[in-house]
């Protein structure tokens, strides 16, 4: 639990970013109280950010054919679900979707449109739905992916075993 002064400078921190993003020439006199002001608390500042929650983010595809299937993809631990994965922090979302897409599923998409999106609070993961059409590849199979194929809406559905994944499918379809 966080004590009632490291609440405080989280607080007087935000306050302070806010406003030194508003305005474009900072007196230097209050740019030195501002730095002396934090230097003396850095090591509270430091200790709240590490308390701070983090999230992981996944993107996750609803991919259909040119007959309107969708694709879905085997993983070795989680069974049938949609293709997608973990984004690096140097890429875009919707980057990320068509690179992880292609790895697992050897499919080439492209993105319509940003659709959905759950949390694992568990796990402390934010899973990102994009709606996309498959424009080309081959399906292949990897390490993350035992197998993969085009199920009509209902079967992938029904064969999706997360039911995140399935409400995501079910949030791009309907």
């Amino acid at each position: 639990m966080w004590c009632d002064q490291e609440l405080r400078h989280l607080a007087l921190y935000r306050c302070i970013v806010e406003w030194l993003s508003l305005v474009e020439d900072i007196p230097i006199h209050i740019f030195i109280l501002f730095i002396r002001r934090f230097t003396r608390c850095r090591r509270t500042m430091k200790a709240v950010m590490t308390r701070m929650q983090q999230y992981r983010i996944t993107g996750c595809a609803v991919v259909y054919d040119h007959e309107h299937r969708i694709l879905l993809k085997k993983d070795p631990v989680r069974g049938w679900e949609l293709p997608g994965g973990h984004i690096a922090s140097h890429e875009p979302i919707p980057d990320a979707v068509v690179r992880e897409v292609k790895e697992e599923t050897g499919i080439d998409i492209e993105i319509l449109k940003f659709c959905g999106i759950s949390q694992d609070v568990k796990d402390h993961i934010c899973h990102t739905f994009w709606n996309a059409r498959a424009t080309g590849g081959q399906l292949t199979t990897c390490e993350e992916s035992l197998e993969v194929g085009y199920f009509n809406v209902n079967d992938a559905l029904n064969t999706i075993h997360r039911q995140d994944f399935s409400r995501g499918a079910v949030q791009v379809s309907g």
